[in-house]
């Protein structure tokens, strides 16, 4: 289950339940301003006007929502049944789902796999809730043919939009995608569901390989973070708020998008 939410840096202008960095008629205490013509009088601060000498008056963030798309990636599925990479990338996305729905974002969904993708645009309400789950278990919702992104319509990746990618990161391919993806201005944060590794085995070529392996997927890790694209472990044990601790906590900026 999540609990806390990863909020962009910058918000679109829609009602919501994110303080944004603009003043508005919300509820969360921004500060004080001096007051002026028009403000209402029970927004007025007595207490700083008295420090001031001059009256000044409450203000407070405006809340807006954003749009959430959740990537499950497909391509590969390694582990224990109930453990495994896609076992914690389909629960991840429910999580996920739900923490976001509950707080008025607009959520979708996608489900990647070679092939092709299934995708759910975002949307509001309970239903939508089931309506992203079932795309996920089927494929009986929008399919589109063709493994880049750049197929997608508009309506399934909004520019603008927060994408929260679950996956082991064991395809180069895949990884390659999450790049452009990152070119075309997305902000991304990649929750990386990996928790089987090659068995151990002594003869020295095996061990070898082993170590090759591991530093393979230390350098897509280093080169993801490099492009800023923020990526964390989860082992589908611990709340997953645990590792989003340090984006909970703050606003993630927005990358910007590029010509």
């Amino acid at each position: 289950m999540l609990r806390t939410t990863v909020v962009l840096g910058r918000l679109p202008n829609r009602l919501g339940e994110h303080a944004a960095r603009t003043w508005g008629d919300g509820t969360e205490f921004s500060g004080v301003r001096e007051y002026v013509p028009g403000d209402r009088q029970r927004s007025i601060n007595w207490a700083a006007s008295t420090r001031r000498g001059r009256l000044q008056v409450n203000v407070f963030a405006a809340e807006r929502s954003q749009d959430v798309v959740l990537l499950a990636d497909a391509t590969s599925d390694v582990g224990e049944r109930g453990s495994s990479a896609l076992d914690l990338a389909f629960r991840g996305v429910a999580a996920a789902a739900r923490a976001y729905l509950d707080a008025r974002d607009r959520v979708g969904s996608i489900t990647y796999q070679w092939g092709g993708t299934n995708w759910v645009a975002p949307g509001l309400g309970k239903r939508h809730y089931y309506k992203n789950i079932d795309s996920m278990l089927t494929s009986e919702v929008n399919w589109t043919v063709g493994s880049g992104f750049r197929r997608l319509p508009r309506a399934a990746l909004p520019p603008g939009s927060l994408v929260i990618v679950f996956s082991p990161l064991l395809d180069q391919r895949f990884v390659e995608t999450l790049r452009d993806m990152r070119e075309r201005g997305f902000t991304i944060l990649v929750i990386d569901v990996l928790t089987a590794e090659p068995p151990t085995r002594w003869r020295s070529t095996d061990r070898l390989a082993r170590r090759i392996w591991t530093m393979e997927q230390e350098a897509i890790r280093f080169s993801l973070r490099e492009l800023g694209i923020p990526v964390v472990h989860w082992d589908g044990v611990q709340p997953l708020d645990l590792p989003l601790t340090h984006y909970t906590r703050r606003p993630l900026m927005h990358s910007g998008a590029r010509k």
